[in-house]
């Protein structure tokens, strides 16, 4: 697999998440996605949005994330050996995002704030473009 480009692809999430109406998780993970699979099942996302469905807990750009890595690193067999790599993308995403932002929960991420428009256009894009960039990179190093 060829190498993709972090920056790239999450100016791609951004760009969705900002322009086309995505949510945080479908954004990230479509971005992801299609550099990986021949089609997007974008709907796989969709109940992460907004903190896992509007509850304001998980960031969905993180899970978005993860659900992007189990294309590459989830279990084909159930063995321990492809469930510790799975673990190992998706903590080694996580730790990198908390360390950043020193949480993965929106509630906190967003300060609670309500308004919509104001979380997409300038609140949660740089969440987006984290979370699709650490994605990328795992993906990379990992090879």
């Amino acid at each position: 697999m060829r190498k993709l480009d972090p920056k790239e692809v999450s100016k791609k999430a951004v760009k969705l998440f900002k322009e086309k109406g995505y949510m945080w998780s479908e954004a990230v993970f479509s971005a992801v996605a299609e550099n990986l699979l021949s089609e997007i099942p974008v709907n796989l996302a969709s109940c992460f949005g907004g903190g896992i469905g509007g509850k304001k807990h998980l960031c969905g750009a993180i899970a978005g994330a993860i659900l992007a890595l189990g294309i590459k690193y989830g279990r084909k067999n159930l063995t321990k050996e492809e469930k510790l790599k799975a673990f190992s993308a998706s903590s080694k995403l996580y730790e990198k995002f908390k360390e950043t932002f020193y949480s993965v929960e929106c509630w906190e991420l967003t300060n609670c704030e309500q308004d919509e428009k104001k979380r997409k256009q300038e609140i949660c894009p740089k969440y987006v473009e984290k979370a699709t960039f650490l994605a990328v990179e795992i993906i990379n190093e990992e090879g």
